[in-house]
């Protein structure tokens, strides 16, 4: 077999009758001079005189088999990078000398390594690089303006503050001034012992739901008078109307909502009235809650509490208990932690302990026994959690709050919402109270129309005791309680009815008094749900009340003419499409269609229907912000003054508002041009409200250096 010519030959004689299967034969690789000006190559790579299909390395003296592969592959030998950092003592890769000799995949190993050590050093998020890499190649369209970027901690805050946020105030405020809005309003206190106040803007626009911080600012005290004065300064500063404002949520505090010197108190008497108040429902659900459980027995609650208490404060207690529950084939999972202000959190707790009810059980009965001391017998906290978990009933009573929370914990998830719910607000109250009385009142009076006025504690109206509805598991041991020969047991069992009895007699009065059944404003919103709006005959005096409350924004005759020709003048096919559309996209198909000669066909029931789509149906949006303002103002960065958090706070609200993000925001023309030396101007608050607000003085950084150009 003979190679190309120049290769030397050789030649192989056979004497088998069959010869083999012939090989393929490798090509010897020549050197190619265009490998010398590869950035991988170039600093060590030389032709090897002598022989054109050989290469050789400067920095291990030995010659290489050509092509590229091969040279990669040395090049990645441990050998060889030993020999790149030793050249001329190049340990550090820092050094312009180490950065010369360096190939391309050197430079970018130590380039990874570089960003990797400042990803740990900050906590970040491992998933972070991939966007900063897609950022910086959106924001970078070359090298030049990477090598003029300069970003101190000073000119980050000027940007974030004067620049992107100011931007979106302006364009924001713009359309505040020009409609009408809601407000959310809430007080909460940080660690240094200020209150902060937090005014959200909830506004219709462009056939879209928004929300917007208004503003947050830090209190020096959280009565009614500085709480209003504080909205007022916003309301002025950025030279917003307060007759703007139609609808307000807040918690049920009496600062808030008391009836003569609150914040809505004050707000009504500017406003003419023409304000709907709409408590959070979230928060009164709980209260009814709350008030319902101080119908159980006490040590029901301490039971839950001194569980949690008793394996999170000692680890050896805790491998203990999963020692058992390991002999008991249960999966090892920790005790949730209860609370003693929120039961509406204690469903999951409370379905832990019941999934681990017999491993408990069997730790505390062990424990009996090794804790015991005759000298001192006094109750130990072990006995303590024995006893009331040996007491008949106790497990009976976490089964029947298990199922009644979560009745309560169901409805307070759907108001937890973003999606506009207000125009089913009323129905759905409707539905829970109808839930809430079907499980101790008797069928016929379910069925009434004015449920929302039946005396709970009418024994006409009511189920006998043992009839009432306390859940599965609760009836399952009872049944097993009953057939045991406990002394006494007729009266426990009747003790327990009677216990669960008035627990759902006090939920019932308590969702009656704190949720709006006799509001007819919030009963006739359901105008906005678009088949009630297409039918063709339709109740005239459904919308009595909105025009009640709002007597100067709309202009009432025109606005009922709409209404009622709102069903007649749309084509039947358009009505099929239109009915099955969510409210908000309903009415904005609504308020753009167009008459024969280009006019609106329907501004004014539009314009209604547009500021009652506005109004909140809970405050949990504002739970949501002070749980982002505690992702923002960390121990790392607790020196941030309110002004930047309220910065901060208002762009991320307002990327999630408008679905975008750093790769698809718009950088606006009037961001570039609020980009200038003015930016650093602080900006002062007006000296008659100063004695309110705490106005802080720290700076938000250590470093004071301004790098603009």
């Amino acid at each position: 077999m003979a190679t190309e010519s120049g290769n030397e030959s050789t030649e192989s004689n056979t004497i088998d009758m069959t010869p083999p299967p012939s090989k393929k034969v490798a090509r010897a690789k020549r050197f190619c001079d265009s490998w010398l000006g590869e950035p991988d190559f170039s600093s060590w790579l030389q032709k090897c005189e002598g022989s054109p299909f050989k290469a050789f390395c400067t920095l291990c003296q030995r010659e290489l088999q050509c092509g590229k592969s091969e040279l990669r592959r040395h090049a990645s030998t441990q050998s060889h990078i030993t020999m790149v950092c030793n050249r001329e003592g190049l340990t550090d890769t820092d050094s312009a000398e180490w950065v010369a000799s360096a190939s391309l995949s050197e430079r970018v190993k130590r380039a990874e390594i570089i960003y990797v050590l400042n990803m740990v050093e900050h906590s970040r998020s491992f998933h972070s690089y991939e966007q900063h890499r897609r950022v910086q190649l959106r924001a970078v369209d070359s090298m030049d303006v990477l090598k003029k970027m300069k970003l101190k901690s000073a000119k980050i805050a000027a940007i974030t503050k004067n620049v992107i946020n100011e931007a979106i105030v302006r364009n924001v405020t713009e359309i505040l001034r020009n409609i009408s809005f809601s407000i959310l309003v809430d007080v909460t206190t940080d660690v240094s012992g200020y209150k902060n106040l937090c005014i959200l803007a909830r506004y219709n626009y462009d056939g879209a739901n928004h929300t917007y911080l208004l503003d947050y600012l830090h209190l020096r005290e959280g009565n009614a008078e500085h709480l209003y004065d504080c909205f007022k300064y916003s309301m002025e500063k950025y030279n917003i109307p307060v007759k703007n404002v139609i609808g307000i949520s807040v918690d049920n505090a009496t600062v808030m909502m008391g009836k003569h010197d609150s914040f809505v108190s004050r707000l009504m008497a500017e406003n003419d009235s023409e304000v709907v108040v709409l408590p959070c429902i979230c928060h009164s659900i709980h209260l009814a809650t709350c008030n319902a459980c101080e119908k159980l027995p006490p040590h029901v609650e301490y039971l839950l509490l001194s569980l949690y208490r008793y394996f999170t404060t000692s680890p050896k207690k805790e491998e203990s208990l999963k020692d058992i529950q390991e002999i008991m084939n249960m999966a090892k999972k920790k005790l949730l932690q209860s609370s003693t202000t929120n039961w509406l959190a204690l469903s999951q707790c409370i379905d832990r302990v019941l999934k681990h009810w017999n491993v408990l059980y069997t730790y505390f009965a062990v424990q009996m026994y090794t804790v015991a001391d005759a000298l001192f017998p006094a109750m130990t906290l072990e006995e303590g959690i024995f006893n009331r978990m040996n007491y008949p009933l106790t497990k009976a009573y976490l089964e029947f709050l298990n199922y009644v929370l979560r009745l309560s914990a169901n409805f307070n998830a759907l108001f937890q919402t973003n999606d506009i719910i207000v125009h089913s607000f009323y129905v759905e109250c409707t539905k829970f109270l109808t839930l809430v009385a079907s499980n101790f009142m008797q069928p016929e009076v379910i069925q009434r129309n004015d449920l929302c006025t039946i005396d709970p504690y009418n024994g006409e109206y009511l189920l006998p005791s043992n009839k009432i509805n306390v859940g599965q598991g609760a009836r399952r041991t009872l049944c097993e309680f009953t057939s045991s020969m406990e002394e006494g047991k007729q009266g426990k069992i009747t003790a327990f009815y009677n216990n669960c009895l008035q627990y759902y007699q006090e939920l019932f009065q308590q969702t009656v008094k704190r949720l709006p059944f006799q509001n007819n404003f919030i009963r006739d919103l359901s105008f906005l749900i678009p088949e009630n709006a297409l039918q063709k005959n339709k109740n005239l005096s459904q919308l009595d009340s909105i025009f009640e409350k709002f007597k100067t924004k709309i202009l009432e005759m025109d606005t009922t003419k709409e209404w009622c020709e709102l069903g007649r003048l749309i084509e039947q096919n358009e009505v099929d499409d239109l009915s099955k559309l969510k409210p908000v996209q309903f009415w904005s198909k609504i308020q753009s269609m167009k008459s024969s000669n280009n006019k609106n066909m329907f501004p004014n029931i539009s314009k209604l229907a547009n500021m009652c789509l506005c109004l909140p149906h809970s405050n949990a949006e504002m739970e949501r912000f002070f749980l982002m303002v505690r992702e923002v103002q960390t121990l790392d960065r607790n020196r941030l003054k309110p002004d930047t958090i309220a910065a901060i706070t208002r762009i991320k609200l307002h990327l999630r508002d408008t679905k975008k993000t750093s790769m698809d925001y718009p950088v606006t023309v009037d961001m570039l041009k609020l980009f200038n030396s003015k930016m650093y101007n602080r900006k002062v608050i007006s000296a008659n409200i100063s004695d309110v607000i705490v106005e802080d003085e720290a700076d938000d950084n250590e470093s004071a250096d301004t790098d603009t150009e």
